[in-house]
C-alpha cells in the first residue's frame, strides 16, 4: 500500500522516469523523486525509510537503521558464521602520528572496539590512522571535560512506594529464576534506598504464559549484571573511585579509561555511595580471579544451567562483593505485577501509570534476544521510549545465545536499529496529532506495533503520545533539508558560503556565554499542539514576516528541527509564547523561519522544498535541541553566518529548562564585496551532503 497522500499536491507532477539502475535498486539522484518513489513503494514507516535510503546515493558512514536494513545486515553476518572480527591486529600496530592531523579530516568509529579511525586529508590512497579512545591522542584529551554517567533518581529520594515490588538480585539467584507475582504484591511496598541500584528490565515474553520458561533470561541478566559490576570495579581501580570519566566535546563521546555505559552507571550510583577508597583494594582482590567469569560480558557463564547457583557460591567467599550485589534491585513484570489481576482494566491502567516512574528511579536494561519481534511489541516500544525520554537512555544486554553475538556484544546493526527507533515513533505521532493524516490505530500499524489485547492499543498510543521529542539526533550526509534556511540580507548568500570556513567550537561558545532561563520545554511534547493559537499546520509556513509596524531593531527567530512536523510544532508553541521570548531578549520578533534537517523523511511533508530567505533583523535567535548546537553542522553554519556578519545571537536550547538561552555578542564583520546574490528554491529539498556545493556554486 502506497502513502503518496503525505506529500504536497505539487509532487503529483514529479515523474519517476529516467531512473539509473544499479542491480535491483533504482538510484535516484533527485530528492523529490526519492521522496515520491519511497512513498509509492511502501506504507509502513520502516519500509519508507528503507526505500528512501536505497534510492539516494548520499549516505555517510552511519546511515539510518531500519528493520529491512538490519535484516540484510544480519543475513550477511549469518553468512559469515557469526564471526564479526575486529580490525586486523597488524593495522592496530601500524605506525601513526602521536596526535591528530591538523585542519579538517574525516573520521569514523569502529563498532564495538572503542577505536577511532582517522582518514588523512588530501591522501588519494585513503590512508588512515587508528587510535584507541581509551588512550586518546593529546589533542582529544586536552579538549575534554569531566562528564560522569548520569545519577539515578533513587540516589536523591528516599520513600515508600505502595504496591510496588522490587526483587533483590540475591532473591533471583536463590530462586533460580523469576517467580510468578501473586496477589500479595498488592499489599507490598518497597522502600527506595539512596544507596541502592535499581534496574528496570525490558524484555519479550517468550510464550503467553511465562516470559522465561527455561530460565535463560534470568541467567543472562544475572550473569551480565555480575560481570558488569566486576568491570566497574576494574575501571574504578584503574581510574580512581572518585575520578570522573572524561568526555570529548569534539567527538561527542567518552574518552580515556572507561567502562561500558552500564558499568559507568554502577560506578556513580552503586560503588561511590557504598565504597570508601580504602575498600576498593579489597574489592579488586575479590575480583582478581573472576576474569574467566566476566569473559564475554558474562554470556559464556550464562550457558550453564547452574549459572545462578555458581554466582551465589562465588559470593559466599567474597563479602565486599556480596554487599554490593545485595544493593541491586530488579523490576521484572512477571515477578513484580500480580499476574492473576492482569485481566482487570484498572491493573493495566495502574501499570501504565507507574511504568515511567519505575524506569525513572534507576536504569533500564533491554534483554535483546529477537530484536525484530521486540520492536513489534507496543509495550516494549513504550519502555524504550520512556528510557530515551529521561535522557539516561537504556542499556542493551544480550538476551540469547546467538552466533552473531559470540563476542558477548549485541550486533552493531541491532544496536543502531534500537538507537534510531524513537525517530520513527516521533514522526508517527506528529502525523497523527499535528497533521491529522491518520488515526491512532493506523499510526500503530504503520509503526509495525501490535498488542496482545486489542483494547490496549489506544491506551498505549496515548502513553506514547506523552513522550517528548527525541533529544538525541542522528547526523549523516543523507539528511534531507527542507523548509527555509535564513541568511543575513546585507551580505547575501556569500555569508552562508563563508560559513564553511573554520568550524566553530560551539561547546566553548556556549560555555563562555551569558545564560538566561526561558523554559519552553512544553514545545517538546505533542500535547502542546492543543494550545496552538492557529488551528492548522498550514498556518505555520517555513518563513513568515511579522505584520507589526516597522521597528528600528528587529529580531529573527530561526528554528532548526529534526523533521517538518517537529519544526511546525515548535513554531506553534513559540508563536503562543512570543511575548515571553521578546521580554527576555528585549527585542520584537519581526520574522520567523523553520528548517528541517531530516535523517528519516517518512512523515507528512508540508514544504518538501528548500528555500533561502534574506533576513534584515539585527538580532538572531537560533532555536533547536542542545545536541544540535554541538553536533549538527547545519545549525552550526546558520549561527556562524549570522556571527560572521556582525549580528548578536541568542542560542535557545528547547530541551533544557534552565540556563537554556545563551547570548553570544556580535563579532566584528568584514566588509562585504560585490552585490549579494540570492538562491533559488529547490523542490524536494537538498541533501546535507550537497548543501555546500549548492551554496558555493551561487556565491561564486
Amino acid at each position: 500500500m502506497a502513502h503518496i497522500s503525505s506529500l504536497p499536491d505539487w509532487m503529483a507532477d514529479v515523474g519517476l522516469d529516467g531512473l539509473e539502475i544499479t542491480g535491483d535498486i533504482p538510484i535516484l539522484r533527485d530528492a523529490a523523486r526519492c521522496l515520491k518513489y519511497s512513498r509509492a513503494r511502501a506504507y509502513e514507516y520502516d519500509d519508507i525509510a528503507f526505500v528512501f535510503g536505497s534510492a539516494h546515493c548520499q549516505g555517510g558512514p552511519v546511515p539510518f537503521a531500519t528493520v529491512p536494513s538490519a535484516k540484510l545486515a544480519h543475513a550477511i553476518a549469518l553468512d559469515h558464521d557469526g564471526n564479526s572480527a575486529g580490525p586486523d591486529q597488524r593495522r592496530l600496530l601500524a605506525h601513526r602520528a602521536l596526535d591528530l592531523p591538523d585542519g579538517h579530516f574525516r573520521y569514523e568509529f569502529l563498532a564495538g572496539d572503542n577505536l577511532l579511525r582517522v582518514y588523512l586529508p588530501d591522501d588519494p590512497a585513503g590512508a588512515d590512522w587508528i587510535y584507541s579512545l581509551s588512550a586518546p591522542p593529546e589533542s582529544l584529551a586536552k579538549d575534554s571535560e569531566a562528564r560522569d554517567a548520569s545519577r539515578n533518581l533513587s540516589s536523591s529520594i528516599s520513600a515508600d512506594l505502595p504496591k510496588v515490588a522490587w526483587i533483590r538480585l540475591p532473591e533471583i539467584l536463590a530462586g533460580a529464576g523469576f517467580v510468578r507475582g501473586g496477589p500479595a504484591l498488592f499489599d507490598k511496598s518497597s522502600r527506595v534506598l539512596n544507596d541502592g541500584f535499581y534496574v528496570f528490565v525490558s524484555h519479550r515474553w517468550r510464550n503467553p504464559h511465562h516470559p522465561d520458561p527455561d530460565g535463560m533470561q534470568a541467567r543472562l541478566l544475572c550473569c551480565q549484571l555480575f560481570a558488569t559490576l566486576i568491570e566497574a570495579i576494574g575501571v574504578a581501580n584503574l581510574r580512581g573511585l572518585k575520578e570522573p570519566r572524561r568526555f570529548s566535546t569534539l567527538l561527542g563521546r567518552p574518552i580515556g579509561p572507561q567502562g561500558s555505559e552500564l558499568a559507568e552507571r554502577m560506578i556513580v550510583n552503586l560503588l561511590r555511595p557504598n565504597t570508601e577508597a580504602s575498600q576498593l583494594d579489597q574489592l579488586a582482590t575479590e575480583c582478581a580471579d573472576l576474569a574467566e567469569f566476566a569473559l564475554l560480558g558474562g554470556t559464556a557463564a550464562a550457558k550453564s544451567d547452574a549459572a545462578l547457583s555458581e554466582i551465589a557460591h562465588l559470593l559466599s567467599t567474597r563479602p565486599a562483593l556480596k554487599g554490593l550485589i545485595e544493593r541491586i534491585h530488579v523490576w521484572y513484570d512477571y515477578s513484580c505485577i500480580p499476574q492473576e489481576a492482569l485481566e482487570q482494566p484498572d491493573v493495566i491502567d495502574s501499570a501504565l501509570e507507574s511504568l515511567a516512574g519505575l524506569q525513572l528511579l534507576g536504569c533500564t536494561v533491554v534483554m535483546l534476544d529477537d530484536p525484530f519481534d521486540y520492536l513489534s511489541r507496543a509495550w516494549c516500544t513504550l519502555e524504550i521510549g520512556n528510557a530515551d525520554a529521561f535522557g539516561s537512555n537504556y542499556h542493551l544486554l544480550t538476551g540469547s545465545h546467538r552466533a552473531t553475538a559470540s563476542r558477548g556484544l549485541n550486533e552493531h546493526h541491532f544496536e543502531m536499529l534500537m538507537e534510531d527507533r524513537v525517530h520513527l515513533i516521533w514522526r508517527g505521532l506528529l502525523d497523527t496529532v499535528v497533521f491529522r493524516s491518520q488515526d491512532a490505530a493506523e499510526c500503530m500499524r504503520r509503526l509495525g506495533l501490535a498488542v496482545t489485547k486489542p483494547t490496549d492499543l489506544v491506551k498505549l498510543f496515548d502513553r506514547l503520545s506523552l513522550l517528548p521529542a527525541p533529544s538525541k539526533i542522528h547526523v549523516d550526509r543523507s539528511e534531507l533539508l527542507t523548509g527555509t534556511m535564513p541568511y543575513p540580507a546585507l551580505f547575501g548568500v556569500t555569508s552562508l558560503s563563508k560559513a564553511w570556513g573554520k568550524s566553530m567550537d560551539m561547546h566553548h561558545w556556549i560555555a563562555d556565554s551569558q545564560a538566561y532561563d526561558l523554559d519552553l520545554t512544553e514545545a517538546m511534547t505533542i500535547r502542546s499542539w492543543g494550545n496552538a493559537l492557529r488551528s492548522s499546520w498550514r498556518d505555520y509556513p517555513s518563513f513568515e514576516s511579522s505584520d507589526r509596524p516597522p521597528v528600528d531593531r528587529g529580531c529573527h527567530l530561526a528554528i532548526v528541527g529534526s523533521c517538518e512536523g517537529e519544526a511546525i510544532l515548535w513554531a506553534a508553541e513559540f508563536s503562543r509564547r512570543r511575548t515571553e521570548i521578546e521580554a527576555t531578549t528585549g527585542m520584537l520578533v519581526t520574522s520567523v523561519s523553520w528548517l528541517a534537517t531530516d535523517i528519516a523523511p517518512v512523515g507528512t511533508l508540508a514544504d518538501a522544498c528548500l528555500s533561502f530567505a534574506p533576513v534584515s533583523a539585527d538580532l538572531w535567535i537560533v532555536a533547536s535541541l542542545s545536541t544540535r548546537f554541538e553536533q549538527c553542522d547545519i545549525t552550526n553554519r546558520i549561527v556562524r553566518a549570522a556571527l560572521a556578519t556582525g549580528h548578536e545571537i541568542y542560542l535557545l536550547m528547547i530541551d533544557r529548562q534552565r540556563e537554556n538561552l545563551r547570548r553570544i555578542p556580535s563579532q566584528v564583520a568584514k566588509p562585504r564585496k560585490g552585490q549579494p546574490r540570492e538562491l533559488p528554491a529547490f523542490a524536494g529539498g537538498v541533501f546535507s551532503a550537497e548543501l555546500r556545493s549548492v551554496v558555493e556554486s551561487v556565491a561564486s
